[in-house]
């Protein structure tokens, strides 16, 4: 009789201890997934719009395009991860002309507290507006702007 009140007095306890460890690291891992999970929609989301600015700017480039605005919606959908967002670039210009600009997007995810950047390398007579991307306003535009001196300026709407 002696024994099986020691094996309750010892098992009870090392059961109980035994369900918290256990609750506790299932807890922390499910939140390092939903951390992850976060972090790659919203870098998915920022690739795009860089994808996006990229392709345009390459496409006006061209010598046979004429001096021209061209407007395009946002890739981007109005919320991420269900919250609202905004999008800031900014160019970052060497100090050799025939270099690549480099164009930095950052994407602040409001509701999440999640911050995700993107660079890519754009031609060397490439601007940037000074400007923000909203996903609180009606209409998120991306313009392109080409010159008569081949420059092409972009900025959000």
């Amino acid at each position: 009789m002696a024994n099986i009140v020691t094996e309750h007095l010892l098992l009870i306890p090392l059961t109980i201890v035994t369900i918290i460890i256990f609750s506790s690291v299932a807890n922390t891992v499910t939140q390092n997934y939903l951390q992850q999970q976060n972090l790659l929609i919203a870098q998915d989301a920022v690739n795009q719009l860089a994808t996006t600015l990229q392709q345009i700017h390459y496409s006006l480039n061209q010598n046979e395009i004429t001096p021209s605005i061209v407007l395009k919606t946002s890739p981007l959908p109005k919320t991420i991860l269900s919250s609202s967002y905004i999008v800031r670039g900014a160019l970052e210009i060497p100090k050799e002309i025939t270099v690549g600009r480099k164009l930095t997007l950052t994407l602040f995810l409001q509701g999440v507290a999640l911050i995700v950047n993107k660079t890519i390398v754009l031609t060397p007579n490439t601007i940037w507006k000074d400007s923000v991307l909203s996903s609180l306003s009606s209409e998120a535009n991306i313009e392109f702007q080409k010159f008569t001196n081949g420059t092409i300026q972009i900025s959000f709407k």
